[in-house]
């Protein structure tokens, strides 16, 4: 739960508060392992938690909000351990029960490649075969205004939608383009 999407959700703590208490009841329940904010859901939910997160080299990218404390027990049942962008595609690998999938998406930023790992890891544990869900992602195409690339007299332009400092900060971070 990031603060970029509060004008979506609402206040973040009393959102976080939601999400927990709607995984009481949950046959399953995924959530990112990081976000202090959901960590409470390891304790109540029932043992069928499901969790995601990224390696630490992306912790500076993939930064949490200034006022969350970060966890320090970051056991994951999926992890993201690379992401990659070349032109107009980026490319991650997940790691998860000993092995890992490549993945392409035509979603950039390091934001996009957290929201490409839950669509996997969702998927995954939904029962969906891997190619299918790779080959589902690599389709998927940025909606208008948010990180859509045009050309334009020759040149290629993203178009980024900005709302608040939070966002501008992802943007700038994806318009730096993440190779590590």
């Amino acid at each position: 739960i990031y603060r970029d999407q509060l004008d979506r959700y609402g206040e973040l703590d009393g959102a976080a508060k939601k999400v927990v208490k709607a995984s009481i009841s949950a046959k399953k329940t995924l959530y990112y392992g990081r976000d202090p904010s959901l960590s409470e859901i390891a304790r109540i939910s029932s043992p069928n938690i499901v969790t995601f997160n990224v390696d630490k080299k992306y912790y500076q990218i993939l930064p949490l909000d200034n006022s969350q404390t970060e966890l320090t027990d970051t056991t994951s049942d999926y992890t993201l351990r690379k992401i990659q962008q070349k032109e107009n595609m980026q490319y991650i690998n997940i790691e998860h029960k000993k092995s890992s999938v490549d993945l392409s998406a035509k979603l950039l930023g390091a934001y996009n490649a957290l929201n490409v790992l839950a669509a996997y890891c969702l998927a995954n544990e939904l029962g969906i075969k891997p190619d299918t869900i790779k080959t589902a992602l690599a389709e998927v195409q940025p909606l208008f205004g948010r990180g859509e690339t045009i050309e334009y007299k020759g040149k290629s332009v993203s178009i980024e939608l900005v709302k608040n400092p939070t966002g501008f900060n992802q943007v700038i971070s994806n318009l730096l383009v993440c190779d590590q």
